[in-house]
């Protein structure tokens, strides 16, 4: 994809190869630390851990200095989207972060960027907010949540708000008349796909005002397959990732998942149980996910929040 020079020193860029939906326009994201993924360790599906950004020996994030900040306002050529971001938390309770976050964002609504924001954590920074409101047209934020079960949370999530926490500001945001999506994603086979689980999932969202979901399950790579199955077992889960056992490109790489033909079939549940419940638009993600998303129903196969659709 068309790709512009973004030189951010001391940032990570990073190549979204997959999620073009608008060829010809520029994506780039960022991330904007290195060395912690999130608080309490992170997810034990999270595949970032094992990235390059992600592998210092570190008990704090490293953010990119500010002080080149001043520079980038003279920078020629910004992207026409930014996201926020691959390997890192946008929204991470750390000041340092959560400074890094504003200044970006600032500049780069000042520059006409439209920011898209994605998201496990909350935030109730009432400036950060307004800033966000003021410049509702150029901004969309998913906020992950895969399920309502709090103890699958704890275990799977750790550091991770609650679900309430998170449809909270989801109601917030939309209130806000900023565009969100909720994104059902990591699914574990067997533990977050039961029908009536995904569809009470989806009354929540709605009843928080949102209209736009994306679903997609997890996956695994040998980084992160130990953690992931101590976690499982802890559950009494531990068939969810011997259903994982089809090697797939995902993610610009390869990794291991529910197998493509019954992902098909259980997605395509989903996104009955989406429309059921009144979500207006339903996508599943084309970087983890090589299916033909018309026939399991779905609206695209591209993480559309990155556009503001």
């Amino acid at each position: 994809m068309p790709m512009g020079t973004f030189d951010i020193k001391g940032f990570t860029e990073v190549d979204l190869p997959r999620c073009n939906i608008n060829p010809g326009r520029i994506l780039m994201g960022v991330n904007l630390y290195r060395g912690v993924c999130c608080p309490g360790g992170g997810c034990a599906y999270c595949y970032a851990r094992s990235f390059r950004v992600n592998t210092m020996n570190a008990k704090a994030p490293k953010v990119a200095s500010l002080e080149s900040a001043a520079g980038l306002r003279t920078m020629g050529h910004w992207p026409d989207f930014l996201f926020l971001s691959s390997s890192s938390e946008p929204l991470l309770p750390d000041p340092q972060v959560m400074a890094a976050t504003r200044a970006l964002t600032t500049l780069a609504f000042e520059k006409g960027t439209f920011v898209s924001f994605s998201t496990k954590q909350v935030t109730g920074d009432p400036s950060f907010l307004e800033l966000l409101e003021k410049n509702s047209v150029r901004t969309s934020v998913s906020i992950s949540l895969t399920s309502l079960n709090a103890g699958r949370n704890r275990a799977l999530e750790v550091g991770a708000p609650c679900a309430e926490e998170s449809l909270a500001f989801a109601k917030e945001l939309v209130e806000r008349g900023i565009n969100v999506w909720i994104k059902i994603d990591a699914i574990c086979p067997g533990l977050d796909d039961e029908a009536a689980a995904i569809a009470g999932l989806c009354r929540a969202i709605r009843a928080a005002g949102v209209k736009k979901v994306l679903f997609s399950y997890a996956f695994h790579r040998p980084a992160v397959r130990r953690r992931l199955g101590i976690a499982l077992a802890g559950l009494g889960a531990g068939h969810v990732l011997a259903s994982m056992n089809e090697e797939q490109d995902i993610a610009a790489g390869m990794g291991w998942s529910l197998p493509l033909k019954e992902k098909v079939v259980r997605l395509a549940l989903m996104v009955q149980a989406a429309r059921a419940a009144g979500v207006e638009r339903v996508s599943t993600c084309g970087c983890k996910n090589d299916i033909d998303h018309q026939a399991a129903g779905f609206d695209s196969r591209a993480c559309e929040f990155h556009w503001g659709v």
